[in-house]
């Protein structure tokens, strides 16, 4: 766990000086059996803007996303899989994942892609 919180506060620290390349090869080069394999674990992470149609109307909702991860740890592909209302969200959804970085999936020592990954954005009014 240790290893793991100080490899985030890396990726963290490269991405607010703007060095993805610096990000992306202390992605590559972590030792494998530092980062063994287990449920996607979000490094950097792009909170979604609110639309300000939805904002001015009140208005709340989620989108379910569908996407892959590549051996990078980069979201790929991703594709609205559902929403409510449906549109209202999706771009500002697909618009933040296209930022949000995750730890590389490990397989014999190997950083590989993970396809099929799914997760629900919810944006919801504080009051």
């Amino acid at each position: 766990p240790y290893v793991l919180a100080a490899h985030e506060r890396l990726v963290v620290l490269y991405n607010k000086l703007g060095n993805e390349q610096a990000m992306e090869k202390h992605l590559l080069q972590t030792r494998a059996d530092d980062l063994a394999d287990g449920d996607q674990i979000p490094l950097l992470r792009s909170s979604p803007q609110y639309p300000r149609k939805a904002l001015s109307r009140a208005t709340g909702g989620w989108v379910s996303l569908a996407f892959t991860i590549d051996e990078n740890g980069r979201v790929q592909d991703a594709v609205v899989m559902e929403s409510e209302p449906a549109g209202v969200f999706d771009e500002s959804a697909l618009a933040a994942f296209a930022q949000w970085r995750y730890r590389p999936r490990v397989e014999n020592g190997v950083h590989v892609p993970r396809e099929n990954v799914t997760v629900v954005v919810s944006y919801d009014i504080q009051k």
